[in-house]
């Protein structure tokens, strides 16, 4: 008996039938991920609540970039949330967007007329500010002037902006809109039509995961490039990779993916939308019962029966006041009329007055 009891318990605990392990290297990527060791952002809130989904939960691992990406090619993490595509990582990396939106945009001083194209940053010999490494837009002009600081991410590239010590910075549209929203800071120009269209995110999940296997993709066309969207293997059905991308794709066609960006963005918009849903939880309050007499004009009303002295105090009253006088009507006809010659002497003192000049 006591041994079915213990089994029975063993089974009403929760447990989970797999663990999908994201890597991200130590640094912040807001609104998406804060800095070592705080996990929060858009990219736990969405991968947790995807795999959540399928049945899974999700762990978070942390390094320098470099141990990630080698964590990856041997599978000792399952993906990477936000990965570039490139011939050489899809030797060990499966691309699955993720349902968020990339556009990598340029920032400057408000005083710099509109960028539309990188070449015009070269042209006007502008400083362009880079991290070492730092993403290229797929090669850049020649002749660009290029300042590369260690250690630059976005708050520190915007403060060099400001402080005149670089020109131009590229970098994804969202976390410079986070920063500035954020921060409040003014007397920058976003230039959204310099460097590139707006795509899919993708992350990359290890091809040495025990949570992929793949297939030979139908929809793969040799006639086109080969990209995150026209792959020559795609994950198997039934696999947990394949489930989790198929919840991903679910969760943008709802909108939730979205909402999940702006409310990070936009945290007042957050605020607002929970004392909307808190408020939206508060009892009804009690219907009221109307009073129609209450909103009446207030009237004395004239008792139907009088005692003898109240008749009395009446009559007396009225004759005090006498009869009510009629009100002469302001008809027309009932005015005095002006013979001809009275009407000429009304108006000729009319037709006398000079004019104002």
């Amino acid at each position: 008996m006591r041994l079915l009891f213990a089994l029975l318990f063993i089974v009403a605990l929760p447990s989970w039938s797999c663990v999908l392990t994201m890597g991200y290297r130590t640094s912040e990527r807001l609104p998406y991920i804060n800095a070592e060791p705080n996990n929060t952002g858009v990219f736990v809130e969405l991968y947790r609540s995807a795999a959540k989904r399928i049945g899974c939960e999700l762990e978070v691992v942390r390094a320098p970039k470099n141990r990630i990406i080698r964590d990856l090619m041997h599978g000792n993490i399952d993906f990477y949330p936000s990965l570039g595509f490139n011939r050489d990582r899809l030797r060990f990396t499966h691309f699955i967007a993720n349902g968020l939106p990339e556009h990598y945009i340029g920032v400057s001083r408000d005083n710099i007329p509109e960028i539309r194209s990188t070449a015009e940053v070269a042209n006007l010999g502008m400083l362009l500010l880079m991290s070492p490494g730092g993403y290229d837009l797929g090669g850049l002009p020649p002749g660009i002037e290029k300042r590369q600081p260690m250690d630059l991410d976005v708050p520190k590239a915007l403060s060099m902006l400001k402080a005149s010590k670089g020109d131009f910075f590229i970098y994804d549209e969202y976390t410079l809109s986070y920063y500035i929203e954020r921060d409040q800071i003014s007397g920058l120009k976003l230039h959204q039509h310099c460097c590139e269209a707006e795509r899919e995110m993708y992350l990359g999940f290890s091809r040495k995961s025990p949570h992929y296997q793949d297939e030979t993709n139908p929809d793969f066309r040799t006639d086109l490039p080969i990209g995150p969207s026209n792959q020559p293997k795609r994950s198997s059905e039934g696999s947990i990779a394949h489930r989790f991308a198929a919840e991903l794709e679910k969760m943008q066609q709802e909108g939730t993916t979205d909402a999940m960006l702006q409310l990070a963005i936009y945290p007042k918009a957050r605020e607002l939308l929970e004392r909307s849903e808190a408020r939206a939880t508060l009892p009804a309050p009690e219907p009221q019962t109307a009073t129609p007499e209450a909103a009446k004009p207030e009237t004395v009303p004239v008792p139907e029966t009088q005692t003898e002295n109240e008749a009395e105090t009446t009559t007396e009253a009225r004759a005090e006041i006498g009869p009510e006088k009629a009100q002469p009507e302001t008809n027309q006809t009932e005015l005095p009329k002006l013979d001809a010659e009275s009407a000429e002497k009304e108006a000729a003192p009319r037709l006398d007055r000079p004019r104002p000049t």
